[in-house]
C-alpha cells in the first residue's frame, strides 16, 4: 500500500491534470452524444458514447489516485460519490435516449450532479 502511495504521490501532478482533463472530457462528451442521439446519429452516438466511457474511467480512476494520496478527506470522498451516481445518471440518459423513452429526469439529475460536482472543485 505505501508503495502504491509513493508512486501517486510522485505523480501528484500527472493525477491532477489528467482528472481536470478527464473532467472536461466528461462535460463536452455527454452533450455531444445527447445532441447525437436526438439528430438520430446513432452509429455516431454509439461511438461517442464508448469514448464517454473511457473519460468516465479516466476521471474516477485519476480521482481515486487523489483521494488515496490525500488520505481519503471526507469532502473529497463524498465528492468522489457524487461524482459515481452523476456517471449512473448520464448512463441512464444516453440509454433513454438511445431506446426513444423519456429522458428528462435522469437529464435534469446528471446535469444538476455535474454543476455540483464542478462547483464542489
Amino acid at each position: 500500500m505505501y508503495i502504491m502511495k509513493d508512486f501517486l504521490l510522485n505523480n501528484l501532478e500527472i493525477l491532477k491534470r489528467t482528472h481536470e482533463g478527464s473532467w472536461l472530457f466528461v462535460a463536452i462528451l455527454f452533450f455531444v452524444t445527447l445532441f447525437l442521439y436526438k439528430k438520430s446519429l446513432t452509429k455516431a452516438a454509439t461511438i461517442s458514447q464508448m469514448i464517454l466511457r473511457i473519460s468516465f474511467l479516466l476521471m474516477i480512476l485519476s480521482g481515486l489516485g487523489m483521494i488515496i494520496v490525500f488520505n481519503f478527506p471526507l469532502f473529497y470522498t463524498i465528492k468522489g460519490i457524487i461524482a459515481i451516481v452523476m456517471v449512473g445518471f448520464m448512463e441512464v440518459c444516453c440509454g433513454r435516449l438511445a431506446k426513444n423513452t423519456p429522458y428528462s429526469a435522469p437529464f435534469i439529475t446528471s446535469t444538476i450532479l455535474l454543476i455540483v460536482v464542478i462547483l464542489m472543485g
